[in-house]
C-alpha cells in the first residue's frame, strides 16, 4: 500500500505498471503454480474493493485498467512512508543534502534543471525504486544506483529544440533492474548498444516518440543482444523500431508490441517460437514492394498459427499494400479460440468480415477495417456470444443496405458499436436489434450528404441506447450546407429517440479515411483526391 506514494498527487496509475513494480520489488510471495503478476492483480482488486484506491479506467470487459489515490489517503501514505523511511519524495535535487538515512525508494518530480551535486554526495546504492516525473529532462547518473530494481522515467514536457536526445546509455550498469519504463514526447531516446547484462529484466517498456539510430543505422534499432534477456516477459517499443535477429530466443515473452513487419523475415519467422505470448501488436510502417508485403503477411499467418496462448492480437497499418492480404486465411487457426481482443484496422486487411471470426466465442473486443459488409457478414458478427465492443470501418461505398437484424440471441451482449462508413444512410436497425447496446458512434464525411445523406433508419429500435455520437468530417471540399445538414440530421435523430440519449455531435475540419472516392463525389470537391487524417 505504501508503494503507491511513489506516484504524484492526482496521477492516474496504470494497473499493469503497478503490479509489475510490486513483483519487481519482491513484495509478492511466490506461490507454486500461480503467476506472481496474477497474485499482484488480486491485491490490486482487493484495494479497489476496500475503497483504498479509486478506479479510473475500465476496459470493455469491465476489468479495471487504472486507479487513482484519494488526496487524504495519499497524505496518510506519505506520512507513514516518512516515518518508516519507505519512500523519499523530492521536488529538487538539493532536497538530498544532509539526508542521513539510507534512501530506499525515490520519487523525484523535477520541472527545472538543477545542480545534481547534492545527489552525488548521498549514498544511493541501496535505492530499489527510482520514479522520475516532471517536465525537466535532467537525469541522475545511473551508475549511482547499483541495486536498482524499478526505474520509471516520465518526462511530461516537450523539448525546446529538435532533435533532443535523452541519454539512457547508463542503464546497462543496472544489473539488478527488473522493471524499466520510459515515457517521453518529442525526445529521441538513446539506448546502449548492448544490454545483455540486465539478466533480471522482466519489463522493458519504451513509450517514447522515437529511438535514436546509433552507429549510422538507417532505422532505429534495439540493442543487438536484447534477445539474451531470458527473463524478459514484457517488451514494448515505439512503432517502426527494428528488432535484432534472434527474437525467437526470447521464449519467456508474454507481451510484444509494436512488432513491425519491416523487420527481417528471420525475425518474423522467429515469432513462432514465442509460444508464451498472450498479447501481440503488429504494425507495418515501412514501404516495401507488393511481393515483399505479401511474403511478410504469409509469414505472419504461419507464425500466428503456432501461438497457443494468444488472447490479444492487434494488427495495424496505413500502408495500402496490405489491402485484402489476409483474405487467404480461410479457416480459423486452432489456437485463436482463446482470442479475446482482435484488431485489424486502418487499411482493409480483409475484403469482407472473415467467416471464421464467428467461431471466436471468447472474443469481446473487435475492430475490423474491411472493403465491404454484406448481409451474411452481419450474420457472422451477430452470433458472437461474448462480443461487447465492435468497430467496423467500411472502406468502400456500400451498394446495398446494411441491415442489423433483430431477433433472439443476436448481438446478445453488445454494448458499444462504432461504424465508419461513407454512406451512413445505408445502415438500418430492425426492431429488436442489439438489445443491450448503450453507445452508438457514427463516423462519416459531410461531403456528398446532399446526394446520399440521411441518418441511419431504425435507431429508435435501439431500446437500451444511452449515448449517440457522430464524428462528421467537414474537410475535403465539403459544402457548408452539407456540414450543417449532416449535423442537424444527427441531432434530430438523438432528440427523437424515446430514451433521449446523450448526443455528442462533432463537425471537424478533417475527413474520414475511405478508399478512392466515387466520380460524382470528386466533382463536388473540384476534382480533389481523397486523403485522410482520421481513423478508428
Amino acid at each position: 500500500m505504501l508503494y503507491l506514494g511513489i506516484y504524484p498527487e492526482d496521477y492516474t496509475i496504470d494497473k499493469n505498471d503497478l503490479t509489475r513494480q510490486w513483483v519487481a520489488e519482491g513484495f509478492i510471495c511466490k506461490d507454486r503454480g500461480i503467476d506472481p503478476e496474477d497474485i499482484a492483480k488480486s491485491y490490486f482488486i482487493e484495494l479497489i474493493n476496500r475503497s483504498m484506491i479509486q478506479p479510473v479506467d475500465t476496459d470493455y470487459n469491465g476489468d479495471i485498467k487504472s486507479c487513482r489515490v484519494h488526496d487524504m489517503m495519499l497524505d496518510l501514505i506519505l506520512h507513514k512512508s516518512r516515518e518508516e523511511n519507505f519512500i523519499t519524495v523530492m521536488d529538487d535535487m538539493q532536497d538530498m543534502t544532509g539526508h542521513q538515512d539510507k534512501i530506499h525508494r525515490i520519487s523525484l518530480n523535477l520541472d527545472d534543471a538543477t545542480n545534481d551535486t547534492a545527489a552525488r554526495s548521498v549514498q544511493l546504492s541501496q535505492v530499489r525504486t527510482l520514479a522520475r516525473f516532471g517536465t525537466s529532462s535532467q537525469l541522475l547518473s545511473f551508475k549511482l544506483f547499483k541495486h536498482l530494481r524499478v526505474l520509471g522515467i516520465e518526462i511530461s514536457g516537450r523539448p525546446k529544440s529538435y532533435p533532443s536526445l535523452l541519454d539512457l546509455t547508463g542503464i546497462c550498469y543496472l544489473f539488478q533492474l527488473r522493471f524499466l519504463k520510459i515515457v517521453t514526447k518529442g525526445y529521441q531516446a538513446v539506448l546502449p548498444s548492448k544490454i545483455g547484462g540486465l539478466q533480471q529484466l522482466e519489463t522493458f517498456d519504451l513509450a517514447c516518440t522515437q529511438l535514436n539510430s546509433y552507429k549510422g543505422t538507417q532505422f532505429p534499432k534495439l540493442p543487438s543482444d536484447i534477445f539474451n534477456l531470458d527473463r524478459l516477459l514484457h517488451l514494448a517499443v515505439p512503432s517502426g523500431v527494428i528488432l535484432p535477429d534472434g527474437i525467437g530466443n526470447m521464449k519467456s515473452l508474454r507481451t510484444l508490441g509494436q512488432f513491425d513487419l519491416g523487420n527481417s523475415l528471420d525475425s518474423i519467422k522467429g515469432l513462432r517460437e514465442l509460444t508464451n505470448l498472450t498479447n501481440l501488436e503488429i504494425n507495418y510502417d515501412y514501404s516495401k514492394s507488393g511481393d515483399e508485403t505479401a511474403a511478410r503477411c504469409r509469414e505472419v499467418m504461419h507464425t500466428l498459427e503456432n501461438l497457443c496462448n494468444l488472447k490479444q492480437l492487434h494488427i495495424n497499418s496505413y500502408n495500402d499494400l496490405v489491402r485484402s492480404c489476409l483474405d487467404v486465411w480461410r479457416s480459423v487457426p486452432a489456437y485463436f479460440f482463446h482470442l479475446q481482443s482482435f484488431h485489424a484496422k486502418y487499411q482493409s486487411w480483409f475484403s469482407r468480415v472473415p467467416k471464421w471470426i464467428g467461431q471466436l466465442h471468447s472474443l469481446y473486443d473487435l475492430k475490423l477495417s474491411v472493403r465491404e459488409v454484406l448481409e451474411d457478414d452481419v450474420g457472422t458478427l451477430s452470433q458472437l456470444p461474448s462480443l461487447i465492443h465492435l468497430v467496423l470501418h467500411i472502406r468502400g461505398a456500400p451498394e446495398n443496405k446494411i441491415i442489423i437484424p433483430g431477433g433472439s440471441g443476436l448481438f446478445p451482449v453488445l454494448k458499444h458499436f462504432k461504424v465508419l462508413c461513407r454512406r451512413i444512410s445505408y445502415l438500418t436497425f430492425e426492431a429488436g436489434a442489439m438489445p443491450k447496446l448503450e453507445s452508438l458512434e457514427l463516423d462519416f464525411n459531410a461531403k456528398g450528404w446532399d446526394r446520399y445523406g440521411a441518418a441511419p433508419a431504425g435507431i429508435e429500435h435501439l431500446t437500451g441506447l444511452k449515448e449517440i455520437s457522430a464524428g462528421i468530417g467537414g474537410g475535403l471540399g465539403a459544402k457548408e450546407s452539407n456540414r450543417r445538414a449532416a449535423e442537424s440530421a444527427m441531432r434530430d435523430t438523438a432528440d427523437m429517440h424515446p430514451r433521449r440519449p446523450v448526443a455528442n455531435i462533432n463537425v471537424h475540419g478533417e475527413w474520414m479515411m475511405f478508399d478512392e472516392p466515387e466520380e460524382e463525389e470528386e466533382e463536388e470537391g473540384n476534382g480533389e483526391s481523397s486523403s485522410s487524417s482520421s481513423s478508428t
